[in-house]
């Protein structure tokens, strides 16, 4: 759940959102063709296997990419089969993306900095318009941000129960290839929501109560991250 921080600007700011913030992931942007996504996926991780995904009419709507790896856990010590890099990307029937989610987790010997990680994300897609710091320190214990743009493009600052697109619940989704989790509940004023889930490397994070690793720095470090992005207009109708 996001939860804003007390005294964080309650009155709705809104401004046009910059063309140069980019809204797609590793380059599958929202309202791009599925046909091209496997091919720009496999461009950015070429270690991705890929597999489709059909509605129950056997139209193909999606994909998912994995690249497994194995490697020592950042979160128990043992050698371990995991997932380093996973994509999903979910189209309408003709073909428009209209969600694209990527999750990421590395093994012990090779944690993410937690602020690159943070900063990276702004870069992609400026400004947030909410995230959770309980501490109060948001540059060090980010946990959830998020960016709520409406349907005039805005992007609106404040707390996210009160933003154009709210933050959506996530329920299991049956496709004839499997089940997949899929954001439902997204209000009907909303035009694009991001949400990149960060663990907190010094609250969070359960690398803090594991032995240290010989010869490695975990301080400020994290495992795992993941973030999402989707059309309103898309997800509204669900």
């Amino acid at each position: 759940m996001i939860m804003h921080v007390r005294g964080l600007l309650l009155l709705c700011l809104c401004w046009p959102l910059a063309a140069a913030y980019a809204l797609d992931i590793s380059g599958v942007a929202l309202g791009s063709d599925l046909a091209r996504a496997e091919a720009i996926l496999a461009r950015a991780n070429p270690a991705l296997k890929f597999k489709a995904i059909h509605s129950k009419d056997g139209s193909r709507i999606g994909l998912v990419g994995r690249e497994v790896a194995t490697g020592i856990s950042a979160f128990d010590g043992k050698v371990e089969e995991f997932l380093r890099d996973e994509y999903l990307v979910v189209a309408e029937k003709t073909g428009t993306v209209r969600y694209v989610e990527r999750n990421v987790k590395t093994t012990r010997d090779r944690l993410m900095s937690h602020l690159q990680v943070v900063q990276a994300l702004r870069r992609q897609y400026g400004g947030p318009s909410s995230q959770s710091s309980p501490s109060g320190r948001p540059e060090v214990l980010i946990n959830n941000i998020v960016w709520e743009n409406d349907t005039k493009r805005r992007r609106y600052v404040g707390p996210v129960e009160s933003g154009p697109c709210g933050m959506p619940t996530l329920e299991r989704q049956e496709f004839s290839d499997g089940v997949i989790e899929m954001p439902k509940g997204v209000k009907d004023g909303c035009g694009t929501l991001v949400v990149a889930k960060v663990p907190r490397p010094t609250v969070d994070g359960i690398l803090m109560v594991l032995p240290k690793p010989l010869g490695i720095s975990i301080e400020g470090k994290i495992a795992s991250y993941s973030v999402f992005i989707l059309d309103g207009a898309a997800f509204t109708k669900r």
